[in-house]
């Protein structure tokens, strides 16, 4: 073949493969090529499908768009988009998934192969969980609890029995076969709150069981609940217990005591077969079967904790770092360091860990398995463990004032102390931190034995603990009397009269009182209101 006819055979060549969307190697573009979405345009957490092949995300383009994103979870291929809000549940088998829309608020189905938007008809839902078998959702609103089934065209609603909207509701669950589903109930008087445990038959929403929880001064007790995988058990949570009861007659089968001052967490590993549980400074790793602890593993106060996907390792994060134990030996095979806000998860293959919060989001590899005991488990990260066993943890103001006067610079202590003590909430001690001046120093505390001293005198928020360690430094800086008792006082005045505006609120909802009553409340309306 001569050199011209070579040229004109080449040329031909790119022009089928430019039609035809045929990578080659002449370094021009591919008209077709499917959009993918990385993870540095994601925004907050991803959301995978079950079966690991699907993820759902928000691009930082949302507010042009308006649009989530179906995606391939190993090319990050973009499948579909769809009008989807933060919020979003995965169906048992990874076809369909539901999110919350904006405007209007409703609860939205998508089928996951194509982003096709199924007309439910259900309207805006505070929480909604898929079943475990079939296409329902069980649903948490401002109405109550209830069953949606998802149908060609629309929705079937249940109501559950005696879940109506006079009481808070937190916790829906299903039963691992689907045939029941859980809710925790809590109502207030005062400063005490009252708990319980109910049970519905999902099919019909008739009350099958309830479980008294004995009255706490803490908001909402119980930390979580559930099934255990085999559906024999129910796990339930208090602050410093694990409960363990029978599925059947609610009767108790066994209880972990533990250090922790707010309601214990747990996660259960993938196959069912363990539970793991925080206890202060340590994860309690148990075998459900034999009822028996198995591993302690050392980490630090309010770490938030998971399982591998393989379930031999646990991931624990704190506002600084992250690492990772090997389950059997308890050693920690390594640990990087997280930006603040951070949300740490396992990749569903379990080959890295996707850190997301409130900027870009990083998947960070491991070496895994750990060949060599110098090598740490995630490539660029450090050996060892944190410095979480040499954190400080003070018993008494006097041990915090001599903390805050080492860690603050001269600077840092006088912008403090030139701060008007009407505004010192920009630190901490309300519902947002403005300020991370102090928070940079008390954020590395454990509060457990703080939190016990507070508790024993009816501060039982952990933002009022905050506040008051706050002010009290504010004020002993200024060699003004701290006040500790009128403190306290104000500040079980103050939830005292937030629990019962919220009483009073949810009775407005249904006709009774007005916002001048709501707004006038004080804890000796309590009794007359519910009357």
């Amino acid at each position: 073949m001569d050199e011209k006819r070579k040229r004109a055979f080449q040329r031909l060549i790119v022009f089928v493969a430019l039609i035809f969307c045929v990578p080659m190697n002449y370094g021009l573009p591919c008209i077709a090529a499917q959009k993918r979405l990385l993870p540095a345009k994601w925004e907050f957490s991803p959301s995978f499908s079950p079966d690991g092949r699907n993820v759902y995300v928000l691009s930082k383009e949302k507010q042009k768009d308006g649009k989530g994103y179906i995606l391939n979870s190993s090319d990050f291929s973009v499948i579909s988009s769809v009008d989807g809000g933060l919020v979003s549940e995965w169906s048992f088998d990874s076809k369909f998934f539901a999110t919350d829309t904006e405007m209007p608020p409703r609860v939205a189905i998508y089928a996951a192969n194509g982003g096709k938007r199924l007309q439910c008809g259900i309207g805006y839902r505070q929480q909604y969980v898929w079943s475990p078998i079939d296409y329902r959702l069980l649903c948490r609103d401002e109405n109550g609890i209830s069953i949606a089934s998802i149908l060609p065209g629309g929705s079937a609603i249940i109501k559950c029995q005696n879940a109506t909207n006079e009481i808070n509701w937190d916790y829906p669950v299903w039963s691992p076969d689907g045939t029941m589903v859980a809710a925790c109930a809590s109502s207030a008087s005062e400063i005490t709150w009252y708990t319980s445990i109910r049970i519905w038959n999902s099919k019909n929403g008739q009350l099958l069981k309830k479980l008294d929880i004995k009255p706490s001064m803490r908001v909402r007790s119980i930390g979580a609940i559930s099934w255990t995988p085999d559906g024999k058990q129910f796990v339930y949570t208090e602050p410093g217990i694990l409960h363990v009861v029978s599925s059947d007659t609610m009767t108790e089968v066994q209880s972990f005591k533990t250090e922790n001052i707010d309601a214990v967490r747990f996660k259960f590993s993938r196959d069912g077969g363990q539970i793991a549980y925080d206890d202060c400074q340590f994860i309690r790793i148990c075998d459900l079967h034999g009822m028996r602890l198995i591993s302690t593993i050392p980490v630090w106060e309010g770490v938030w904790f998971d399982w591998s996907p393989d379930g031999n390792y646990v991931l624990a994060t704190d506002s600084n770092a992250m690492a990772v134990f090997d389950v059997r030996s308890t050693r920690c095979l390594g640990y990087t360091k997280v930006r603040v806000g951070a949300v740490t998860q396992w990749e569903p293959n379990g080959k890295s860990i996707i850190e997301t919060g409130f900027f870009t989001p990083r998947y960070i590899a491991l070496n895994l398995p750990p060949q060599k005991t110098k090598e740490s488990i995630f490539k660029g990260g450090a050996v060892g463990s944190p410095d979480w066993q040499y954190r400080l943890r003070p018993k008494t103001l006097e041990q915090c004032y001599e903390i805050f006067d080492k860690r603050l610079t001269p600077e840092q202590l006088n912008r403090f102390k030139n701060t008007k003590e009407s505004e010192l909430s920009r630190y901490g001690g309300g519902s947002f931190v403005w300020d991370n001046l102090m928070g940079a120093v008390y954020g590395k505390w454990g509060f457990n034995e703080l939190d016990k001293y507070f508790q024993d005198r009816g501060v039982t928020d952990g933002r009022g603990v905050v506040g008051i360690i706050i002010r009290s430094y504010w004020r002993h800086l200024h060699a003004i009397p701290v006040d500790l008792e009128g403190q306290i006082k104000k500040e079980r005045e103050y939830w005292a009269r937030e629990n019962c505006q919220t009483l009073i609120a949810r009775l407005f909802a249904r006709g009774i009182g007005s916002i001048k009553d709501i707004a006038e409340a004080s804890p000796n309306d309590i009794d007359s209101w519910e009357k």
